[in-house]
């Protein structure tokens, strides 16, 4: 018989006695009992599905099982991982696999681990090479070429960026060219080394969270150049050379980015898409952790010495390029989040199923294996594809145990893996930022209407030609075209959600549109606006599903539009995500309304894809806003419940927001994060059991003062009855803040109880996993709530405190110019912090006045304006934000002012969201001030308040993106600026 038809015989009565499991032994005695076999020119996935399945096992007994080509003859037991010659002649070929399918297959001697993969191999990789300043050089095509470096050894304190570059002699980009950069986070910060838009000028800039220094070179000409980046804390400077001459220096403040990854040729990211990509060529690239001497900078190619930690030549023919500074074992390729890797994936499912692992963390620390000399695993067929086909996270740094402490960024990517993060390559999100610099000039009538002279916060939804416009931008897409900047289209899903606020277009047609009765509805989540948005989606989609039957439409039913629509039918070919407040669920109203929310559109829909956007990133949002330290938000018991509810109702994708992306310790989610994505890929797993096993498979001999200790704590957050009596009756969505973490939920009883638990898992820790694990928890979670509690009863003096009273002065008529005003008769109201009433070093100042008809209000603060950013929202980038009402904690006003004098004016709690306050604005920036005036019509800021009793209540603020938090004249003690409990009394004179 032909040794295939063997082969083939021998697979078929494996599948035969696919009931009786198989006894398989991967290692015996510390020696190994098998080898893994993948192809000759492996996929990416199986390449490391292969070295993941080696350190497994050696992790396990000892045993390193060798790693074998199919172009090599084997004695003994295998394990074939991935398609490879051996599993083609037992007909196994991946391409038979459906969408995420994988396979593990038993059979005497032969053990399979096989999936559906991307066809990428490690031999291509994605990077191309052309003829370079020293042999060959990375190509950088302008459009998707970008090479991430995780953990390239940068130092803040002082270094050296450096590459040859070619650039063409072409038309400039329209956007800046990355050719060398890193983001720091907590605060955000970076370094960056690029061509900048619309010029052949290199700039070197860093911003330290606060303030942007800078150097640009003269425009360089066609052809080779060296760039050498150099910064150095001690020093104070930075400084650029070009073709090794200096071009300039700067001041340089120290930046948060060691740690980081340094992009290469444009900002890569998980989607696949690339930011600011650099068009040219790009040659030895070096990294090193210190100022690099004239002579150490010249020249090339380099060799590495002590102070390089990256180095590039290029010179590779094909596949990923190599860092000589560092051992090849630390930079084998990973598959991409969103690349099919049915193999790994297989590969993953073998290891924890039959092998007892567990990865609960990044890094190390987080995997949990047994330990024998011998390793025999039992078991019949496996094959399946996740449930859920999308599952993701927000893409930033992890923390472990705490800011600053970054989880460097390849262990970030492998626990990513590992927990089957990615799948089906999907996002929706705010898509029409991009049309303010396409079409605001031209097309002022497809924006917002009825806002004066601000910039429009929304889009006109029914204006015919802006509805064809973005129809001709989603064929653009499908059409292989390209997504226009600000556009979300992904995959074959083009995405159609208004800007993040819900100042709707006033003209008669959009109005009649928005559901009056909604009008009082306190949550957050609502049906206001549902109509309206889905009217304007199901347009878009009638005409692109004429041209391009077989894509779709994505939208999010969120904020204003988060009900469904109660007036029409939502079009066929629209994908559905739903925004769900779930953590937050301790709010009873919140519940119901995220129940009718996804019932409802279920209800409706029973065939459409569904997908869910989570917030986790509550209470840490509201945390990171207010400068304060948060209560946990342990609630993996509901978890379980909630998953049960989706996978019920067949959503087909999750996205988590999350805590580390606010700042905070990736132990915050830790387990949240393990029961959302296990049950997310197979819902018939036993949630409770999964909670169980962590805490005996993590913890060990301290499994039950750790495991209690966590019941505590998410008993106290999840449960209604631990917060006061007017937020379980509420009918209004809620959100932590600091009077609630540690007044109502970490009070001084319990943290009592805590600290005896937290003692008694310390003490009885004995193995260096346990020790590590409780000192990560204590450094991470309970230190973080000891530090809360103290920082709250320190504030408590100013918490007690009642807001200011202010006597508003009048001053001679300036007919509501605020140009004309005498400013140093206007009061100076002293005051600024942050919003729990810490110090900033930051200075403001506001004055306030008033001449009978007008109220006039100065804010001014001390910067350089040129590292300041206008957002497209006026509200997304630095701004002022002046709030305004006629008492405490009712209907508000709120005016923001962005650095151009861009203004958004919103009434909250009223009939209306649109606020006429007819007020005139200036924004002017000096060399070192920006100062921003404005002048209200008093009948329209709290008319009924002034008029009766010549009073008003209002607050002042101040965001900057990147700055560690926000700052308020008045101190909120609460998570954000719209808690107006505390709003200053105004009275005029």
């Amino acid at each position: 018989m032909h040794t295939t038809q063997v082969l083939a015989l021998l697979a078929m009565c494996s599948l035969a006695h696919a009931a009786n499991p198989i006894a398989f032994t991967l290692a015996r005695n510390r020696t190994p009992a098998a080898t893994i076999v993948i192809a000759k020119v492996p996929t990416v996935a199986a390449n490391f599905a292969a070295l993941e399945l080696q350190s497994h096992i050696r992790q396990i007994t000892g045993a390193t099982v060798p790693i074998v080509t199919d172009d090599v003859k084997v004695a003994g037991s295998r394990i074939l991982v991935g398609e490879s010659a051996a599993t083609r002649a037992m007909h196994l070929r991946q391409g038979d696999f459906k969408y995420q399918e994988y396979l593990i297959q038993f059979a005497p001697d032969t053990l399979v681990l096989l999936g559906r993969d991307a066809p990428s191999s490690i031999a291509d990789g994605g990077f191309p090479r052309a003829a370079g300043k020293f042999g060959r050089a990375f190509q950088c095509d302008g459009e998707k070429t970008a090479l991430v470096v995780n953990d390239p050894g940068f130092s803040d304190e002082a270094g050296t960026l450096e590459a040859w570059i070619w650039m063409p002699a072409e038309v400039p980009a329209a956007k800046d060219g990355t050719i060398l950069r890193l983001d720091g986070s907590t605060p955000w910060t970076y370094h960056i080394v690029q061509r900048d838009a619309k010029t052949s000028s290199i700039r070197y800039v860093t911003y330290d969270g606060m303030n942007g220094h800078g150097i640009t070179s003269p425009p360089l000409t066609e052809g080779w150049h060296h760039v050498v980046a150099t910064h150095d804390l001690l020093a104070a400077k930075m400084e650029l050379f070009v073709d090794d001459k200096s071009v300039g220096t700067a001041p340089y403040v120290k930046t948060t980015c060691s740690h980081a990854a340094l992009d290469i040729g444009g900002i890569a990211s998980d989607t696949g898409s690339t930011g600011n990509p650099f068009r040219g060529l790009i040659d030895e690239v070096r990294v090193s952790t210190g100022v690099r001497a004239p002579a150490d900078r010249a020249g090339g190619p380099y060799a590495p010495d002590a102070d390089t930690t990256v180095l590039y030549h290029f010179d590779e023919d094909k596949g990923e390029p190599v860092n000589v500074a560092k051992p090849a074992a630390s930079t084998a390729p990973l598959p991409g989040l969103f690349d099919e890797r049915g193999t790994l994936d297989a590969t993953y499912q073998f290891l924890e199923s039959f092998c007892n692992v567990r990865w609960y963390a990044p890094t190390e620390v987080g995997t949990t294996c047994p330990k024998s000399p011998t390793l025999t695993v039992r078991g019949t067929q496996v094959r399946r594809a996740p449930k859920m086909i999308h599952r993701w996270i927000t893409p930033t740094a992890l923390y472990m145990p705490g800011p600053p402490d970054r989880i460097p960024a390849r262990d970030v990517q492998v626990w990513k893996l590992r927990m089957r993060i990615g799948g089906q390559n999907f996002w929706v999100c705010h898509s029409f930022y991009g049309y303010y610099d396409r079409f605001l000039k031209t097309h002022p009538d497809w924006f917002a209407q009825g806002y004066g002279s601000q910039q429009p916060p929304q889009m006109c939804y029914t204006n015919p030609e802006f509805i064809a416009q973005v129809v001709q931008d989603a064929r653009d897409y499908f059409d292989g075209k390209g997504a226009k900047p600000g556009a979300t289209a992904t995959g074959d899903v083009f995405g159609l959600v208004p800007m993040d606020n819900n100042s709707w277009c006033k003209c008669p047609r959009c109005q009649a549109e928005l559901n009056k009765a909604q009008m009082g509805n306190q949550q957050f989540s609502n049906g206001k606006a549902s109509d309206y948005i889905y009217n304007f989606v199901n347009k878009v989609a009638r005409e692109v599903h004429k041209t391009h039957p077989n894509k779709w439409i994505g939208a999010l039913a969120y904020s204003d539009y988060a009900y469904y629509p109660e007036k029409t039918r939502v079009e066929p070919n629209v994908i559905v995500q739903a925004c769900l407040h779930t953590r937050n669920w301790w709010c009873p109203s919140m519940e119901v309304n995220d129940r009718k929310i996804l019932d409802t559109w279920r209800a409706n829909e029973p065939t459409r894809p569904l997908y869910l956007w989570l917030y986790y990133c509550f209470p840490a949002l509201n945390a990171q806003s207010g400068n304060y330290s948060y209560f946990p938000g342990y609630f993996a018991h509901r978890i379980v419940k909630q998953m049960k509810w989706y996978n019920d109702r067949r959503i087909q994708g999750i996205f988590m927001e999350h805590s580390s992306e606010c700042g905070q310790s990736y132990l915050m989610d830790q387990l949240e994060f393990y029961v959302t994505l296990k049950l997310a890929d197979d819902p018939a797993l036993d949630g409770n059991k999964l909670i169980n096993e962590f805490f005996t498979r993590y913890y060990g001999a301290v499994a039950k003062p750790m495991k209690e200790l966590y019941l505590r704590i998410e008993e106290t957050f999840s449960n209604p009855k631990s917060y006061p009596v007017e937020i379980q009756k509420s009918p209004a969505h809620q959100h932590q803040n600091e009077l609630l973490a540690w007044g109502s939920l970490g009070t001084e009883a319990r943290m009592a109880e805590f600290r005896t638990l937290m003692d008694e898992a310390k003490a009885d820790a004995k193995t260096p996993d346990e020790k590590q694990r409780v000192a990560l928890f204590e450094q991470g979670q309970w230190n973080y709530m000891v530090e809360g509690r103290n920082r709250y009863l320190s504030r408590s003096k100013g918490r007690a405190q009642a807001p200011p009273q202010v006597r508003v002065p009048r001053v001679a008529d300036a007919g509501g110019d605020p140009a004309k005003l005498d400013w140093s008769q206007a009061k100076d109201l002293g005051g600024w912090g942050g919003l729990s009433g810490d110090a900033t070093d930051r200075k403001l100042q506001t004055r306030i006045a008033h001449d009978g008809r007008f109220l006039y209000v100065q804010l001014t603060e001390q910067l350089n304006p040129a590292v300041m950013i206008a957002g497209g929202a006026v509200y997304d980038g630095d701004d002022w934000e002046l709030f305004f009402a006629p008492r405490r904690s009712a209907t508000y006003r709120q005016l923001c002012v962005g650095p151009s004098g861009k203004s958004v004016e919103i009434a909250y709690g009223e009939a209306s969201s649109a606020w006429d306050s007819r007020v005139a604005v200036s924004s002017e920036k000096t060399a070192g001030q920006w100062t921003v005036r404005v002048a209200l019509p008093m009948d329209r800021l709290a008319p009924e308040a002034i008029k009766s009793r010549g009073v008003f209540y209002a607050n002042f603020y101040r965001a900057s993106p990147g700055a560690s938090h926000l700052l308020a004249w008045i101190p909120t003690y609460a998570g954000g600026f719209h808690d107006t409990s505390r709003l200053a009394e105004f009275s005029l004179q």
